[in-house]
């Protein structure tokens, strides 16, 4: 996987400002200590986009404590062999976020033959395989870079200019095609921060 510069979002920070955990309640401990109860969430509409790309994404690392199945047990030695060597294409199945002292997000992803069910981070366990076509190499580049320097601004009139500019230079069919979703997405997520990211950035370490 081809290293981009990585964004400096902090999701605990993105969690504690969300809405859909408004109505999260406290447990009161013995001791008068007050902690977050642990909640669940799953993210649908998330989940349906990302999902709609199909079997597209790529695990980061096959290491014991990034990747899991998805009943949260660690996959045994064998598995997790097998699973390098064979290095699937998976699909979005869920993302899920855990509310709470531990809070964090999740992705449970699922391969094309079902074999391997797993769940990763969502911010860098798993990624778009499509980052690494030659072609979307400039356009990939171009956006985690406006979304680093304009992190709470609009990403720029100018910006989104010269981002069209490269999409519209990719000559091939297929990159042109996600080159252009990942446009649309960026403009909504500029629009709306409470949209996600292009799904062409999963796994680029932005929320």
């Amino acid at each position: 996987m081809d290293k981009f510069s990585k964004v400096s979002v902090t999701l605990l920070s993105a969690l504690a400002i969300s809405p859909i955990f408004s109505n999260v309640h406290t447990v009161k401990a013995d001791n008068n200590v007050k902690y977050v109860k642990e909640k669940t969430y799953t993210l649908k509409k998330l989940t349906n986009r990302l999902a709609k790309a199909g079997y597209v994404y790529k695990l980061a690392s096959f290491k014991s404590d990034d990747i899991r199945d998805i009943n949260g047990k660690t996959l045994s030695s064998n598995t997790l062999k097998n699973l390098r060597k064979a290095n699937p294409d998976f699909k979005v199945n869920r993302i899920t976020i855990y509310s709470g002292v531990t809070a964090s997000q999740h992705v449970d992803l699922i391969s094309k033959n079902h074999q391997y069910q797993v769940q990763t981070d969502y911010l860098n366990g798993a990624y778009n395989k499509n980052v690494n076509l030659k072609a979307l190499k400039p356009i990939v580049k171009m956006e985690l870079n406006m979304i680093n320097k304009n992190e709470k601004q609009n990403l720029g009139v100018d910006s989104f200019n010269q981002l069209r500019k490269l999409v519209d230079n990719v000559s091939d069919k297929h990159a042109k095609k996600i080159a252009l979703q990942s446009y649309d997405e960026l403009k909504t997520y500029d629009k709306n921060k409470n949209e996600t990211i292009p799904t062409l950035l999963l796994g680029q370490g932005i929320y």
